[in-house]
C-alpha cells in the first residue's frame, strides 16, 4: 500500500518589505492611474496655493506670514482629508478589498486633525532648540559651529517629525478603509506601531526624497512621486490583511 508523500504546509507569506511595498506602489499607480492621480493633484495643488500665500505674506512680515501659515495648514488638512481619503480607497479597491468610494473622509480628518499638530509640534520645538542654541553660539562669534548646531537641529527636528507620521502612518487605512473613527484609527495604528514603523518610516523618507526630486526636475516627477509613500504603505497594510 502506498502512501501519498505528505508536503509541508506553507507558511502564510508575510507583508512586503521596503522594496516590495515600493514596487506595489508603482503597480497601483499603473493599475488606476486616473483614480489614483486626480485626488493627489488636488492635494498637490492645495499645497502649491498655500506655499504661494505663505510666500507672499512672509513680505509683509511674522505676523501676515504666521496666519498664513496656521490658514494654509486646516486648508491643506480639511480639504486634503477627503481626498487622500478617495486616493486609499481607489487603492484598496484595486487590490480587491471593500470599501466605500471615497472611504471615510470625516474619519481620515479627526485622525488628520490629530497627527498633523503632534508632527509639526515635536519637530518644531526641537527645530526651535537648535535655531536657540546655534544663536546663542554665534553671539560668541563661533560662527561654524553655530553653522553645525542649526544644521543638526533642522535635520532633527524633521526626522522626529517623520517619526511621528510613521508611528500613525496606518491610521488612514484604519480610517478609510477598515471603518475606524478617527480616534479608533489612530489606536490601531499605534498597536501596530512596533512591527510597521521601520518600514513606514524608511517609506516617508523615500517619498519625501522623490518629491522633492520631482520637484527640483521641473515638476516633472512630482505628481507620480508626491503619493508614492502613501501608496506603499498602503500596498503593504492590505497585504499584511490579505495575509492575516
Amino acid at each position: 500500500m502506498s502512501v501519498a508523500p505528505t508536503l509541508p504546509a506553507e507558511a502564510p507569506a508575510g507583508p512586503p518589505g521596503l522594496a516590495a511595498s515600493l514596487g506595489g506602489a508603482w503597480d497601483l499607480l499603473r493599475t488606476d492611474p486616473v483614480g489614483l492621480l486626480l485626488p493627489t493633484g488636488g492635494c498637490l495643488l492645495v499645497d502649491v496655493v498655500a506655499a504661494m500665500v505663505l510666500r507672499e505674506a512672509l513680505v509683509h512680515g511674522a505676523t501676515p506670514a504666521a496666519f498664513a501659515l496656521i490658514g494654509g495648514w486646516v486648508a491643506r488638512t480639511v480639504l486634503g482629508a477627503p481626498l487622500r481619503s478617495r486616493m486609499l480607497a481607489v487603492a484598496a479597491r484595486a487590490r480587491g478589498h471593500r470599501a466605500p468610494p471615497w472611504g471615510r473622509p470625516l474619519a481620515v480628518l479627526g485622525a488628520e486633525l490629530v497627527v498633523g499638530p503632534a508632527s509639526l509640534g515635536i519637530g518644531g520645538v526641537v527645530g526651535a532648540v537648535g535655531v536657540l542654541a546655534a544663536a546663542l553660539v554665534l553671539s560668541e562669534g563661533w560662527v561654524a559651529t553655530a553653522s553645525v548646531i542649526l544644521a543638526i537641529g533642522t535635520v532633527a527636528g524633521v526626522a522626529l517629525a517623520l517619526l511621528v507620521r510613521a508611528c500613525f502612518a496606518t491610521a488612514g487605512l484604519e480610517a478609510a478603509v477598515a471603518g475606524a473613527s478617527g480616534l479608533g484609527s489612530l489606536r490601531d495604528a499605534i498597536t501596530a506601531g512596533p512591527r510597521t514603523i521601520a518600514i513606514s518610516y524608511g517609506l516617508l523618507v523615500i517619498g519625501g526624497t522623490l518629491t522633492g526630486v520631482g520637484a527640483l526636475a521641473c515638476g516633472a516627477l512630482l505628481l507620480p512621486g508626491y503619493p508614492i509613500a502613501d501608496l506603499a504603505i498602503a500596498d503593504r497594510w492590505l497585504a499584511e490583511r490579505r495575509s492575516g
